[in-house]
């Protein structure tokens, strides 16, 4: 569903925009065609919540893609390390855990909608292009239990995305795919959860 008095290439433009809003605090020097992320990483009670942002991928490109028969692919890769103790610092930190949630997208024609399809089998299908875009480059909330990894100060979340603009389809040539079937990878981004600080 595309704004009203808008052509579809008026709408990508426009959502470009609007998105691009998000990302003002990132580096002057980043290449518009470079893949970027904002991580929000809050512990709670009960769960480590990790919610992502990313902008850098190509909308027109990405569009064409889908309405030509093919899928895309967004992962998002999820670091659980803690520091080591001295002398043993100089090695890095000691990777605990690694989550990569992902979620591939398709044009169905038939329904004439966006159709997404989470990691865990969940679907989700849009007729915005907007409200598709936005959710299809979003981790909102991804919870970890502290059952998972061990909880304490200290604790290093290092986060980045990998973006697919093509997902080999069976049947289709790999040799016509091949140069356009590369990932683009956002740059890691470290936190480090100390002092500790959780909800109430």
């Amino acid at each position: 569903m595309l704004w009203p008095h808008c052509s579809r290439t008026d709408s990508r433009k426009s959502l470009v925009k609007g998105f691009s809003g998000v990302f003002l605090l990132l580096a002057a020097s980043t290449l518009p065609a470079q893949l970027q992320h904002q991580a929000i990483i809050q512990p709670t009670s009960d769960y480590l919540s990790v919610s992502m942002t990313v902008a850098g991928a190509e909308v027109e490109a990405l569009f064409e893609t889908l309405h030509e028969g093919m899928r895309v692919r967004v992962e998002y890769r999820i670091r659980i390390s803690y520091p080591r103790d001295r002398p043993l610092r100089l090695l890095g930190d000691r990777l605990l855990r690694e989550f990569r949630p992902s979620v591939e997208a398709r044009w169905d024609p038939f329904l004439a909608a966006y159709v997404m399809v989470e990691d865990d089998g969940t679907t989700f299908s849009y007729a915005d292009e907007a409200t598709f875009y936005a959710d299809l480059f979003s981790l909102a909330n991804y919870r970890i239990p502290w059952s998972a990894i061990r909880r304490e100060p200290g604790l290093v979340v290092e986060a980045s995305a990998e973006y697919t603009p093509i997902v080999f389809v069976p049947g289709l040539s790999i040799l016509s795919l091949f140069a356009a079937n590369r990932s683009d990878s956002s740059p890691w981004s470290r936190h480090i959860l100390d002092p500790w600080v959780a909800d109430p």
